[in-house]
């Protein structure tokens, strides 16, 4: 059953709906076969992020007045999984005959079910978050806060805007992303997905998942900006366009118009388009599908980059309006573009490759410096006699040791300089722990506890802008020290922005006690 229930969906996705107002027939089998019609074009709506045209359509199967046939029971199904209501889901798919086995609804949904047992609900204007139980409250205000801000940069930019919450399940593991998802485990292990939109939802991996976190505040406003424009042209937007705007558009949330050029290996792209007519973009599947090169798919994500960039400086802000205007009609990218630079594709992609081949970009990220080169017995010594020291709060001598380690090791690991200036910090030896920080922080690879440091040490000097920054360059990137909301708390009350140090103290709360 569950087998012609997928092939119906399938094979019936081209069939139109009956106009509003439409009476239901009364041979049996034509309404069996309007239902048919009427569960693909539904499915279609569904896949296109249009609940408005789901909903129109479920009404006319209600009005059929059929009863007990299990496609009747998948249609119900379908509609209640897309709205989150997954217990109602599930009762639905059993009576529609489905096993709870793999790439099944009733297996989404029992999973959907299962998540909501232990999840806490936090809303918004636009959103609905659900997150586990406990410290993952801690991210809750913060993810929101994230989102509006998102929400109302594309809305500025573009016009997207959505009547319905968008919901939002956060996750903390990736087979939790894969049973929410129904993306098998194997390919997101093997990718660096973190987020997903899929079935009317993002599904969102807590920065809790990997050790040391990562700049989830930047994957949740990427990812979103993906479903905001699927959502836009009804699913019309080709893949590569809604990558291409999530990369010029992922850090939109915090800055104004247009996006800083972000880091990126921009002398390889430049290499690429000097050696290659094509863009990696043309080749979407094979640059950024699955089992493709990391670094082929950074290039990828440079590029697209590039051209949103270039097309809003050939034809200003509104651009992407009228881009995704064309894109809610057809799907061709490449003919919306020409018809917006009143041009041949060919002829627009050799300008953009001679703009770009032309441009001087800013170095690239450098790599990570290779940590604990030198492992010598005196290295060691001095390591283990700074922190027996410090361990007994004899922070001069902790100091002393530190500092000749600090002198033998060169680029010591990052935990090794936390701890000597947390020793540095309690002798108020501000100028000193500077240094040290100054020479262990990279903006690219630095851990969220370095941060935290900076930030105790620049509230011990009342430098309450920088001290909040700090704190906030460790809360993008592992939201899960208590440390962090405390000092961004007393930094922002410092400040007189009451709202922010509210939420920190919320979510310092959450941490400690496990309630706000």
């Amino acid at each position: 059953m569950t087998r012609l229930l997928c092939l119906l969906c399938l094979f019936s996705q081209l069939a139109m709906a009956l106009p509003p107002g439409t009476p239901a027939p009364k041979n049996a089998a034509f309404s069996n076969n309007l239902l048919e019609d009427l569960s693909a074009a539904i499915e279609k709506a569904l896949n296109a992020w249009d609940m408005d045209e789901a909903r129109r359509l479920l009404v006319q199967v209600e009005e059929l007045n059929l009863h007990g046939l299990a496609l009747l029971h998948y249609v119900r199904g379908r509609m209640a999984f897309q709205l989150g209501l997954y217990e109602e889901a599930a009762d639905e798919f059993v009576l529609a005959g489905q096993d709870d086995k793999p790439n099944t609804f009733l297996r989404l949904a029992n999973a959907g079910k299962r998540f909501l047992k232990t999840a806490q609900r936090f809303e918004s204007e636009h959103f609905v978050l659900f997150v586990p139980k406990g410290k993952q409250a801690a991210l809750s205000g913060y993810a929101l806060e994230v989102l509006e801000a998102q929400y109302a940069a594309l809305k500025a930019d573009a016009g997207l805007a959505s009547r319905e919450k968008l919901r939002v399940e956060v996750v903390t593991s990736a087979r939790e992303l894969a049973e929410l998802s129904g993306v098998p485990l194997d390919k997101l292990l093997n990718s660096d997905r973190v987020a997903l939109g899929v079935f009317g939802k993002m599904v969102f991996l807590s920065p809790s998942a990997l050790r040391g976190g990562f700049d989830w505040q930047e994957r949740l406003a990427h990812e979103y900006v993906q479903v905001a424009v699927a959502k836009h042209t009804r699913n019309k937007a080709p893949p590569w366009v809604q990558k291409a705007l999530a990369a010029y558009w992922e850090s939109r949330w915090k800055n104004p118009p247009p996006p800083p050029l972000p880091q990126a290996p921009w002398a390889a792209l430049q290499q690429h388009m000097r050696t290659s007519n094509t863009l990696l973009l043309e080749k979407f599947r094979d640059a950024l599908g699955e089992g493709a090169p990391l670094q082929t798919a950074q290039l990828a994500f440079a590029e697209g980059f590039l051209v949103m960039e270039y097309l809003r400086n050939q034809h200003g802000p509104h651009v992407f309006t009228q881009l995704l205007e064309k894109l809610s009609h057809q799907a061709d990218a490449q003919r919306a573009i020409s018809e917006l630079s009143h041009m041949p594709w060919t002829k627009w992609k050799q300008q953009f490759r001679s703009a770009t081949l032309a441009r001087r970009f800013p170095p690239g990220p450098k790599p990570p410096p290779p940590l604990g080169r030198d492992t010598s017995p005196a290295l060691l010594r001095e390591l283990r006699l700074a922190r027996l020291y410090a361990d007994s709060q004899r922070y001069q001598a902790a100091a002393h040791h530190y500092a000749k380690a600090w002198a033998l090791g060169g680029q010591t690991p990052p935990s090794v300089a936390q701890d000597y200036v947390q020793v540095l910090l309690s002798l108020s030896r501000f100028d000193e722990a500077e240094r040290v920080l100054a020479a262990s922080l990279d903006e690219n690879s630095a851990p969220a506890t370095l941060w935290i440091s900076l930030g105790k040490l620049r509230l011990q000097q009342s430098q309450w802008a920088k001290a909040q920054a700090a704190f906030e360059r460790a809360l993008a990137q592992n939201p899960f020290f208590p440390e962090l909301h405390l000092g961004l708390s007393s930094a922002a009350q410092a400040q007189g922005n009451t709202a922010l140090a509210k939420r920190a103290q919320e979510a310092a709360a959450v941490l400690l006690n496990g309630t706000p």
